[in-house]
C-alpha cells in the first residue's frame, strides 16, 4: 500500500486559489444534532492579498441531507478586504440558491457579501437546518 501524498508547499490547488485547513469532529453514530456553532476569532489578518477563508461547514444526514458553510473572508474584492461567505448544499452536493441578503456585495456575488470585521474580535457562527426542504434547506447566521 502506498502512503497518500501530502502537499507541503506551493500554491493552493483549489479553483478559487484559497488555502484550506480542516478540523473534523466525529459524532457518534445515531446521535442527532440540531445545530452547529463556533466562535471564530481571527487573531492576525493575513499578510497577503490572496483569498483566505475561515469557515464552519456542516453536513446533515437527516432529514433530507445537504449541508452548509458560513465564514469570514479576507477578500480583496470587498471594501476593507473583509467579507462574509455562506452557501447551502442539496443532498446531491449541488449549491442551493438560498435567499437574498440585505448586505451589499461590491462584486455582486450572491454568496459573498461586504462585511467589515476586525481581528481580535470574536464572531459567533451558527448553522441550523430548517424543517421544510427546498431551496433554503438551512439557515446560517453571524452574530457577535
Amino acid at each position: 500500500m502506498t502512503a497518500p501524498r501530502v502537499r507541503t508547499s506551493g500554491r493552493p490547488t483549489s479553483g478559487n486559489g484559497a488555502s484550506s485547513f480542516h478540523l473534523w469532529w466525529s459524532v457518534p453514530y445515531g446521535r442527532m444534532l440540531s445545530a452547529a456553532a463556533v466562535t471564530l476569532e481571527v487573531v492576525e489578518p493575513p499578510a497577503t492579498d490572496r483569498l483566505v477563508f475561515w469557515a464552519l461547514q456542516v453536513s446533515f444526514v437527516k432529514p433530507g441531507g445537504g449541508g452548509a458553510h458560513l465564514g469570514l473572508q479576507w477578500n480583496r474584492r470587498h471594501p476593507g478586504g473583509t467579507a462574509v461567505n455562506w452557501g447551502g448544499y442539496a443532498p446531491d452536493g449541488s449549491l442551493l440558491s438560498g435567499s437574498a441578503s440585505p448586505l451589499p456585495s461590491t462584486p455582486d456575488d450572491p454568496n459573498t457579501r461586504d462585511l467589515l470585521w476586525w481581528p481580535r474580535r470574536p464572531y459567533r457562527l451558527s448553522i441550523i437546518p430548517v424543517e421544510e426542504p427546498g431551496p433554503t434547506a438551512c439557515s446560517a447566521g453571524e452574530g457577535r
